[in-house]
């Protein structure tokens, strides 16, 4: 079977309607990066803080966590 072809672009953050950057929830840092766009379910994505190696979750509603 024929497989279809790979898109070997991975869209950014900003292509997805998420931003590139929110604020770690353990140390308040702004130095995170998108890990995954879907979490453990798909109203969450997932990011990295560069600062204190997090990884957390931030919730994709109204434009985040109030």
């Amino acid at each position: 079977m024929a497989q279809p072809p790979l898109d070997p672009k991975t869209p950014t953050a900003a292509e997805l309607g998420l931003p590139e950057h929110v604020a770690c929830p353990f140390c308040n840092g702004n130095e995170t990066e998108l890990h995954a766009p879907f979490g453990s379910a798909l109203s969450v994505a997932t990011y990295w803080c560069r600062s204190c190696r997090t990884a957390f979750e931030w919730i994709k509603w109204d434009g985040g966590v109030r």
